[in-house]
């Protein structure tokens, strides 16, 4: 995003916050700050509470339908980018050569992180995973409507299926993160965040199927510490390995409402 663009999107993104002004939390200055009230480092919010606490807000107050993923990385990452929390840098597919993590990281690719967040001397990767169901709608384009008689309406989220490979990738972020973590210094902690329209993720336990230890549904109270695999002798595993996990991540689903679909979230903290 070049610096003329940003420009002209921070405009919007602070036209945007304003109706927000009574959501956000606002830092008060040493100026005006009474000495009982004056911010130490000791009662600073932590990097990973002030992004979270950002992708949440962004989550429950943004008003049109993301249209894919990299939609949702490029809204997400310019929202942060003009928070009030003041990152220093916010980066977009970050890259971390294999070479680097390939002792523990059991995937031959390189590592790129959706979204890494610079503040302080600190780094924080968001991996981010959206999935999707069939939403219908009318569209416009250049300011006309290309569906006046309201038939046939466009595809504006597309159903995209295969839950069991969605949820072993994301299950992959989480260990991806783990691994920064345990490799590098300056990255403390990672958010996975996972947002779907697709009720199966939160419905459907996995049962009888290959894939159970990957589920995340609403009835599985957490995955980890330990080992994620699939079951039975199947072919998806020859590509895709067992995931070893060394924390523990409770599942705890959120729902928002984006442009009149429910959505729901989930968002684990590797710290």
């Amino acid at each position: 995003m070049d610096l003329k663009t940003l420009r002209e999107y921070k405009k919007m993104m602070e036209a945007h916050r304003a109706g927000l002004a009574n959501k956000q939390t606002r830092v008060v200055s040493h100026k005006t700050a009474s000495k009982d009230k004056v911010e130490t480092p000791a009662c600073r919010q932590s990097l990973l509470d002030e992004v979270k606490a950002d992708i949440l807000t962004f989550l429950k107050s943004w008003p049109d339908l993301l249209r894919n993923e990299i939609d949702f990385q490029i809204h997400l990452g310019s929202f942060l980018l003009t928070s009030p929390n003041r990152y220093e840098r916010v980066f977009f597919e970050y890259r971390i050569p294999n070479s680097w993590v390939s002792s523990d990281y059991v995937w031959d690719s390189n590592l790129r992180i959706d979204i890494v967040v610079y503040k302080n001397g600190e780094y924080l990767p968001v991996e981010l995973k959206y999935p999707t169901a069939l939403v219908r709608r009318s569209i416009e384009c250049f300011d006309e409507d290309l569906n006046p008689d309201k038939d046939p309406l466009e595809p504006i989220l597309k159903h995209q299926g295969a839950t069991d490979l969605v949820c072993y990738n994301f299950w992959k972020d989480v260990r991806r993160l783990e691994v920064l973590k345990k490799k590098f210094k300056k990255v403390k902690s990672g958010l996975a965040v996972l947002v779907t329209n697709d009720r199966k993720y939160i419905d459907h336990d996995g049962a009888d199927t290959c894939s159970l230890e990957f589920c995340i549904s609403k009835n599985i109270q957490s995955k980890g510490p330990g080992t994620l695999s699939w079951r039975g002798d199947v072919s998806v595993a020859k590509t895709r390995p067992a995931i070893d996990l060394d924390g523990h991540y409770p599942i705890s689903w959120q729902s928002t409402d984006i442009d009149g679909v429910q959505f729901n979230y989930l968002i684990l903290e590797i710290k």
